[in-house]
């Protein structure tokens, strides 16, 4: 039976985005953790990538969908506008935050507004007091 071989446009992607990133063969071994016989395999495309493979390919920050497809997902963007757009949604998390904090805080005050208004009959009628 013959072993199934990897797309070659998928390792040269691999590759292509391992150079991009000033990696070697070596590099990409010691990264996923695995034999150097494997690594060899493929960086040339003599086996599929795994699910294993591409699971810690897509932590090391490796767009799958261009090393499978050949089309990114995030466009062509550069590295530091990727790093950009991270930093704003980090912003942009850290003020919804604080929104979240006013409105809630917000509400306690309306709460005790209404308590505020409702006056001593009201809350002794609520108690049982006043019947």
């Amino acid at each position: 039976m013959e072993r199934k071989k990897e797309d070659p446009e998928v390792s040269a992607r691999l590759q292509e985005e391992c150079r991009a990133r000033g990696w070697t063969q070596k590099n990409l071994r010691e990264e996923l953790d695995i034999s150097r016989t494997f690594a060899s395999q493929i960086w040339n495309g003599s086996v599929p990538l795994g699910p294993k493979t591409l699971r810690r390919l897509a932590e090391l920050g490796f767009d799958l969908n261009w090393l499978i497809s050949g089309q990114r997902m995030m466009g062509d963007f550069t590295q530091d506008q990727i790093n950009k757009i991270q930093e704003e949604l980090k912003q942009l998390r850290y003020y919804n935050k604080q929104l979240e904090r006013l409105i809630k805080e917000i509400g306690r005050n309306d709460d005790d507004v209404r308590e505020a208004r409702r006056g001593p009959e009201d809350s002794a009628i609520d108690a049982g007091e006043n019947r």
